[in-house]
């Protein structure tokens, strides 16, 4: 039994192996936000490189919005910010016409960014 409990416990958040000088207070870490291509739709999606992993944000559930990330391109920051792991957008199914059909969406490691300020 606790062996089981113990296993939801860590399935429910990404192991994040830090630096300690990239980790500064609680939640509080040095990241850097990168421009990568969506394959598919050819849009570029923000994203933080933290300890050479980069993670998706999902800014639907962030407290900064994606405007005001932007202004942080490519500069070391300090962003505080919570580590997840689940569905990174809604869900929508493959085919149209079989509402029953396997849905699709991109999963795995993200992060959510509750405040973001220039490192000093």
């Amino acid at each position: 039994m606790c062996a089981c409990l113990l296993l939801l416990i860590q399935c429910k958040a990404p192991d994040v192996s830090l630096n300690s000088s990239q980790k500064l207070k609680k939640n509080e870490y040095i990241i850097k936000l990168i421009e990568i291509e969506n394959r598919k739709t050819k849009q570029k999606e923000l994203f933080v490189l933290l300890d050479d992993k980069k993670y998706f944000i999902k800014f639907s559930e962030s407290a900064v919005k994606h405007e005001d990330a932007r202004n942080y391109l490519n500069k070391n920051s300090i962003g505080k910010i919570k580590f997840r792991n689940g569905y990174w957008e809604e869900q929508k199914p493959v085919s149209l016409s079989n509402p029953s059909a396997p849905t699709k969406a991109r999963s795995g490691d993200y992060v959510i960014l509750l405040k973001i300020k220039n490192q000093e």
